[in-house]
């Protein structure tokens, strides 16, 4: 793959050899994408402890504003405050990329889940959790190239990145075979 088709961060996350962290992952994200996360998490029903911790958050990081001024704030301006902070905690992060995801790119781990012969509905996992790992490194290193082939840009390298710290007892082998098929340029 050339890796010119993919954002300098992304690449470098690539080609790092050290751990994949959420901070890392969070950090590589455009400022509007972190925005987007955090919209994502904010319009989820099914999430209503988000709002109280997300406003939480800016509370402690925001020393000029109070609490209550901040909880007045719009989803709007929370989701963008949310998008220009340099977030340290990796629960917050782990949630903030998932609500990035899911629903809305859901066709991502589709399209992966296919070719890596995984069961699921629309990219959701059907019945128990992965195995760990949760298939062979060559079945691995097929299913990634069919995405990154499928979808040659950032969202799906993304995407590929962010299960490889999320959820790294499944896919260990795939930091590495990233770096096979997006070389550093």
């Amino acid at each position: 793959m050339n890796a010119s088709i993919y954002s300098p961060a992304l690449v470098a996350l690539v080609a790092a050899r050290g751990p994949l962290t959420h901070k890392l992952l969070w950090r590589a994200l455009p400022a509007a994408e972190r925005k987007h996360a955090a919209a994502q998490l904010l319009a989820d029903t099914e999430s209503p402890w988000a709002r109280p911790a997300l406003v939480d958050f800016l509370a402690r990081v925001n020393k000029g504003f109070r609490r209550p001024t901040i909880a007045a704030w719009s989803n709007e301006k929370l989701a963008d405050e949310i998008g220009r902070k340099p977030l340290e905690d990796a629960p917050l992060i782990d949630t903030l990329l998932k609500a990035l995801h899911f629903p809305e790119r859901a066709f991502l781990q589709a399209v992966f889940f296919d070719a890596a012969g995984i069961p699921h509905s629309h990219g959701m996992i059907e019945g128990d959790a992965l195995p760990q790992p949760a298939t062979s490194p060559e079945v691995l290193t097929s299913a990634a190239a069919a995405l990154l082939a499928a979808h040659p840009d950032d969202a799906a390298l993304f995407y590929l990145l962010c299960i490889s710290t999320l959820e790294s007892a499944a896919w260990p082998t795939l930091p590495a075979t990233l770096r096979e098929l997006v070389p550093a340029a």
